[in-house]
């Protein structure tokens, strides 16, 4: 985790006595203790699906709560067996717009590629973002919602004001 997240240009800081792993990330802060599936981020309780652990003296997280908890996305792409990591600028600045960077993009029902395609966008295509979830985004496309996974678009940040 402390590469990941010193890669992003954060502080990480190491606290043996709690066995607690911290991070500062511009406005951004998270608590990690080992053994627990209860992190903080900004003093709010998240749930992870494993705990944290300490192997051969390095602390490991699940890569899905190290990305999400920054406000950034952790995808996989059984295609190609690869774990695609996106993360945005520092302090708060969301996803704004996704760009689709492959030749066609199926649209889906749901975050998923188990979920119904319900159409197909083409590269160079902008998309509103309206959420995100576990490594796809909730976008508007011609008046209807629709989800696009995250390793098939290049994401615009910025502020939804």
């Amino acid at each position: 985790a402390r590469t990941l997240y010193e890669t992003l240009g954060a502080e990480v800081e190491w606290h043996a006595g709690t066995q607690t792993g911290k991070v500062t990330w511009g406005n951004t802060k998270l608590n990690v203790p080992i053994g627990s599936v209860s992190p903080t981020v900004n003093g709010s309780v998240w749930t992870i699906d494993a705990p944290a652990r300490i192997f051969q003296q390095r602390m490991y997280i699940p890569v899905r709560f190290a990305a999400e908890a920054l406000g950034g996305t952790a995808a996989w792409d059984p295609n190609s067996s690869t774990v695609y990591l996106t993360f945005p600028p520092a302090d708060g600045i969301k996803a704004f717009s996704v760009q689709i960077i492959s030749p066609t993009v199926n649209l889906r029902s749901g975050p998923g590629t188990s979920y119904d395609k319900i159409d197909t966008a083409i590269s160079g295509e902008t998309l509103p973002v309206i959420s995100q979830q576990e490594g796809w985004y909730k976008v508007s496309w011609q008046g209807k919602e629709a989800w696009v996974a995250s390793w098939v678009v290049k994401v615009i940040w910025g502020f939804n004001i």
